[in-house]
């Protein structure tokens, strides 16, 4: 399957490593996550996007049964379409009552509607095949590319 096309080789490139949450509330395991863009160079008002990531989150849950959770935002805040990751062994308990291993966050600009619907998708194909024990493993950005298909 190729990498969905809302990523471009640039930002592919500088998706950052999946950082390892001791966050227990989905709040601060959500900010946590995306403070791994701090110096991404898509982003350009980091504490906006949080804001506006956390409210949407507030809205209504992205937590899965399966321990996923895509927050995202369509927001002015990024210049292209920005990925973090945040992994958590114990599990985040979020709104929705599920518990969260993983945080797959999304952020992109409001006129990418279709990138972000077949980012969307692409990130929830990839993640139904493999096993919360393989998603639990990444360590790199490396890793993280190769097991999201990017």
């Amino acid at each position: 399957m190729p990498p969905p096309t809302s990523l471009s080789p640039e930002v592919i490139a500088s998706l950052p490593p999946p950082v390892w949450l001791v966050s227990t509330d989905a709040p601060t395991a959500i900010r946590d996550t995306l403070l791994s863009l701090q110096h991404h160079f898509c982003v350009q008002d980091l504490p906006v996007l949080i804001q506006q990531v956390l409210n949407r989150e507030a809205r209504s849950s992205t937590a899965t049964e399966a321990g996923v959770a895509f927050p995202h935002a369509r927001t002015t805040t990024v210049t292209a379409p920005v990925l973090a990751a945040g992994l958590s062994l114990q599990g985040i308990p979020f709104g929705n009552g599920m518990l969260v291993h993983l945080i797959l966050a999304v952020a992109i600009p409001p006129d990418h509607t279709k990138e972000y619907l077949d980012l969307i998708a692409h990130l929830v194909r990839q993640v139904r095949l493999h096993t919360m024990e393989e998603l639990l493993r990444i360590r790199t950005a490396s890793e993280f590319r190769q097991v999201l298909a990017l």
